[in-house]
């Protein structure tokens, strides 16, 4: 009978405490999981659209390029040349300046996982 009483007993702090650390680190890590699978995703799209949209614009550029070569006087040529390669110069490092500032400017990957456990840290320093 002493064993049944002795089942019933509620848990002793120690084991609330471990319990409930517990299920912090498996929320954190469940968050954590789920905010790794979007950056993935959108690291993939960003990734996709990225490539296909620089192809697409390369072609355009090529042919565009060709075609004004083609309609410029032949005397011309040589400035025309030299303007199209400012201008693609020109177009390239905006473009790169506005990816770079997008990465460096973008959300923080994992914000959530780390802000639930600043919050955490500032609770438990109570």
């Amino acid at each position: 009978m002493q064993e049944a009483n002795h089942d019933k007993r509620p848990p002793g702090p120690l084991k609330a405490l471990t319990g409930s650390i517990l299920g912090l680190l498996h929320t954190h890590l469940e968050l954590f999981s789920l905010e790794l699978e979007e950056e993935r995703e959108r690291l993939l799209r960003a990734l996709v659209l990225g490539v296909v949209g620089a192809g697409a614009l390369l072609l355009f550029l090529t042919t565009l390029t060709i075609g004004i070569l083609v309609l410029v006087r032949p005397e011309w040529r040589g400035m025309a040349a030299l303007a199209l390669t400012l201008f693609h110069l020109i177009l390239g490092a905006f473009c790169l300046n506005r990816a770079w500032r997008f990465y460096t400017l973008g959300p923080r990957p994992f914000a959530a996982t780390l802000d639930e456990i600043n919050k955490n840290k500032k609770f438990l320093s109570r």
